[in-house]
């Protein structure tokens, strides 16, 4: 019976296209399987930067918040510097209607309504003199007054401002050493600065805002700062000291 005769190497012929076909679809595979792991490789680490920016922007807003809850109150005597802007501490004034914390011992107590009178100084220069009323209540009421001059020009300040005591702030000296004897205060009010230039007969008058902040010891003698400001950037201090006779 006839056959047809087989060619040496056909049958051979066949393996090797079916083995390359096979490479290339396993190779086309790999590279897809590796191109898939690449994103999600790529996918991880963006996943991940994100979170760790997320977890910056967090802790943050969290150190930012327990620096305000624990600020440290910086005594009238320090060094400009290092000197608190007293609207850093506007959260301490607190609403006509709220009931202010009296103060126990060792701090001053407030048994009956008080007045003290304090002479201002700038540069070891007379600005004038501040009125305090203290309030059995824990309330602060008072003004400023001053007049001097300056080279051609003359200046007249007014200020009336309202504010509280607080019990929960303590007195440091430049030591950084507590005295909880001192009872704090805060209060804010608007002032009034008319400068008038005696060569030119011109008058201006700047308005802007006041704050006056200090401590009182046991014995009424008391110190602290008078600050004005017309956009909370620019402002000026001034001191004011309260000496007994004990002092």
């Amino acid at each position: 019976m006839w056959s047809p005769a087989i060619r040496p190497g056909l049958i051979y012929n066949v393996y090797p296209q079916i083995t390359q076909i096979s490479t290339e679809e396993e190779c086309s595979e790999k590279g897809k399987a590796m191109i898939y792991e690449t994103d999600r490789q790529s996918c991880r680490s963006f996943l991940a930067l994100a979170a760790l920016i997320v977890i910056a922007i967090i802790a943050i807003l969290y150190f930012m918040q327990i620096s305000s809850l624990f600020r440290i109150s910086v005594p009238p005597g320090s060094k400009g510097k290092t000197y608190r802007k007293p609207w850093h501490d506007e959260d301490r004034l607190l609403g006509p209607d709220t009931i202010i914390e009296l103060p126990k011992p060792p701090k001053p107590g407030i048994d009956e309504p008080f007045t003290l009178e304090a002479d201002v100084t700038r540069n070891d220069q007379n600005r004038g003199v501040i009125t305090l009323e203290f309030m059995d209540n824990g309330k602060v009421n008072g003004s400023w007054y001053c007049s001097y001059s300056y080279d051609e020009k003359h200046y007249t300040c007014e200020a009336g401002f309202s504010g509280n005591i607080d019990v929960e702030v303590t007195y440091r000296n430049d030591e950084g050493k507590k005295d909880k004897t001192q009872l704090y205060f805060i209060t804010k009010g608007n002032y009034a600065k008319e400068t008038y230039v005696e060569s030119t007969d011109d008058s201006s008058i700047e308005n802007g805002i006041v704050y006056v902040t200090g401590f009182i010891e046991p014995d009424h003698s008391a110190s602290g700062k008078l600050t004005i400001t017309t956009d909370k950037e620019w402002s000026a201090q001034y001191q004011w000291l309260i000496k007994t006779d004990e002092n």
